[in-house]
């Protein structure tokens, strides 16, 4: 009689072609683990840590071995060397659709929760950056009627919203932060909706907390970013999509599927892709029903796009002459980009002289200028997603097809699927900024709800204790919870210096005289709390060549940013006062931590502001050194 080997009662390895399939699987996630982590450690939470090089390299080498065997020992446990208990236990089905709606008290405490915690972010953080003020300016311009003022490469259907709360009565800031903070309040409602009808009710639940407490969420729910917005359209897309499978005479369904779809292409056009895959999902899942009985759905689906599409581009053609769907010119036409070589892309953005920039203008030389670029993006996604996803709720979303066989949500799991992967398998061909993961971020949030009801149910089984069964979801949330004021105070450490340089400019600079300064979002989020516009430098490494630009462009000032200098523009001379252009440096003033931001006027500007020959020579001692404390 044959000696059973060690093990053999606990364990039955997957056999067959899957089993290779999947031990290659959880390497390769290992290694994506502790590559990303390495390198978000290294380059983002011990950067401005004062220490030997070396240490820092050990620690983040440490944390980042540490992750990844934590994940291949769980997934190897799991998918591979899988329990005979756990191989039973997924076979249950614990997971399915739940019966009946949403009840209206649930989604309003889940909206109330993501409301509040929304609320305490921007009490934090009451920030206006980036891409943001360039959206709000234009959507200032439409609301007042001023539509030609408007730059129209930053025009989209969320500037049509913003403006609407501007033609409302509301300010500047009030209409931007209620322009994100609206849609990406709501966005718990299809999030939880979505959830229903694939996991039921428990998952609902915690996903719905999930998406109300993820700080990464809630800080795009109150920046005015375009994020909220199409995110929340994307989503409704993404549930008429999953009911069409099921239903596919739910006209209500066809309808939110078009019109979501639509809003989400008017604002992010490359997004027409991934709409169109999630437009042909339902006939391709379900292609027994023939092409007959999918006709009606289509339609409407067709119809609802259109419905959105069409007024767009006539209010387009009024105000701006012309329909502005791809005024955005595509990445690929650049050959670098800020996050990944920052000095050559602000040469590029920024060059004073046309013929220092080059763009790709063939196929084939933008197809070379994505090859090039795909190693170097792969690398920086790998580093942004750690920091993106803020928690541990992605293994439990990796943990969800090991733990439940039968999950109830079968063929429908594949539009939520293909909207999860779709940032990490286009964007890194263009341009990937962080802020791209974020549909990354909400199918975590979905998956890994599903995945921490089960194995909450399997630990509860496991110890007997019926309690235990809602630890890991309560555990997850409390971290999501934990996190969200550390991340406001990061956002306002990093921004909100910019409220006191635009005071500064409120109060010391004319209407009369011009704001000029730097690029990638410096100036714009300091002039914005000054209710001016900015215009970013010509970037130059000659001090000269840059002063004698603002010498004609009339009454103007400068103002100028160590850190944009050190990190896009290191080589620029510095500026000599007096001399041929008689720049005057009129004020220092103190930015983020040791940084200073020094305003330079013109000849012109200069007698306006009535600066005396003291100034001309520079500022008094006393004011600088006030400015450096």
């Amino acid at each position: 009689m044959a000696v059973p080997a060690f093990g053999a009662r606990r364990y039955r390895p997957l056999g067959g072609a899957r089993r290779p399939l999947r031990f290659g699987g959880v390497a390769l996630l290992g290694i994506g683990v502790q590559t990303g982590v390495a390198l978000f450690v290294a380059h983002r939470v011990l950067a401005g840590i004062d220490a030997e090089p070396v240490v820092l390299a050990n620690l983040a080498k440490l944390a980042a071995v540490c992750c990844a065997f934590l994940v291949t020992f769980a997934g190897y446990r799991l998918a591979v060397f899988t329990p005979r208990s756990l191989l039973e236990f997924r076979d249950r089905p614990i997971l399915g659709p739940a019966d009946g709606p949403v009840p209206t008290w649930l989604l309003s405490a889940l909206l109330l929760a993501g409301l509040a915690a929304r609320l305490l972010f921007l009490a934090v953080a009451p920030v206006a950056y980036g891409d943001a003020v360039s959206y709000s300016w234009v959507a200032w311009a439409i609301g007042h009627g001023r539509a030609w003022e408007a730059d129209p490469f930053w025009h989209s259907l969320f500037d049509y919203w913003q403006a609407l709360l501007v033609w409302a009565g509301l300010g500047q800031y009030p209409a931007l932060v209620l322009s994100s903070l609206i849609p990406g309040t709501a966005l718990i409602v299809p999030a939880v909706l979505l959830t229903w009808n694939l996991y039921g009710r428990t998952a609902a639940v915690v996903a719905g907390l999930a998406v109300a407490l993820h700080p990464r969420l809630i800080e795009y729910s109150v920046n005015g970013y375009a994020e909220s917005f199409f995110l929340h359209a994307a989503l409704w897309a993404l549930w008429g999509a999953t009911t069409l499978i099921a239903a596919p005479r739910r006209r209500l369904a066809a309808v939110a599927l078009g019109a979501g779809a639509a809003t989400w292409v008017l604002v992010r056009n490359e997004a027409a892709l991934i709409a169109l895959v999630l437009g042909l999902l339902p006939w391709l899942l379900r292609r027994d029903l023939g092409l007959r009985a999918w006709l009606p759905a289509a339609s409407l689906t067709v119809l609802a796009a259109t419905a959105v599409v069409v007024p767009t581009l006539a209010v387009d053609t009024m105000l701006f002459g012309h329909p502005q769907l791809l005024a955005k010119a595509t990445n690929a036409t650049r050959q670098h980009v800020e996050m990944l070589d920052p000095v050559a892309a602000a040469r590029e953005t920024y060059a004073i002289e046309a013929g220092q920039t080059r763009q790709a203008d063939s196929p084939r030389s933008r197809l070379q200028v994505v090859a090039d670029r795909w190693p170097q993006n792969v690398r920086y996604t790998l580093e942004r997603l750690p920091g993106m996803l803020l928690s541990p709720i992605f293994l439990a979303a990796l943990l969800l097809p090991a733990l439940a066989r039968r999950r109830g949500g079968g063929r429908r799991e594949w539009p939520l699927l293909a909207f999860t992967l779709w940032p990490l398998l286009f964007y890194p061909l263009l341009q990937l900024e962080p802020r791209m993961l974020l549909p990354t971020v909400i199918g975590c949030c979905l998956f890994g709800a599903a995945g921490l009801v089960v194995l909450g149910r399997f630990v509860a089984e496991r110890l007997r204790g019926e309690y235990w069964a809602w630890t890991p979801a309560t555990a997850t949330l409390l971290l999501l919870g934990v996190l969200i004021v550390p991340l406001a105070l990061h956002s306002e450490a990093e921004r909100g210096p910019h409220r006191a340089i635009g005071a500064w400019l409120a109060e010391s600079v004319p209407e009369r005289v011009a704001i000029y300064g730097d690029g990638y979002g410096y100036v714009s989020s300091s002039s914005f709390w000054a209710g001016r516009r900015a215009e970013p430098r010509p970037w130059t490494n000659s001090s000269e060549q840059l002063t004698g630009w603002l010498d004609q462009q009339g009454p103007a000032v400068l103002v100028l940013y160590d850190g944009y200098r050190r990190a896009y523009n290191p080589d620029l001379t510095s500026i000599a006062p007096g001399g041929p252009t008689a720049m005057s440096r009129i004020e220092v003033l103190p930015f983020r931590g040791s940084d200073r931001v020094e305003v330079w006027a013109n000849r012109e500007a200069a007698k306006l502001l009535n600066v005396g020959e003291r100034a001309a020579g520079g500022m008094p001692a006393g004011r600088v050194a006030a400015a450096s404390q």
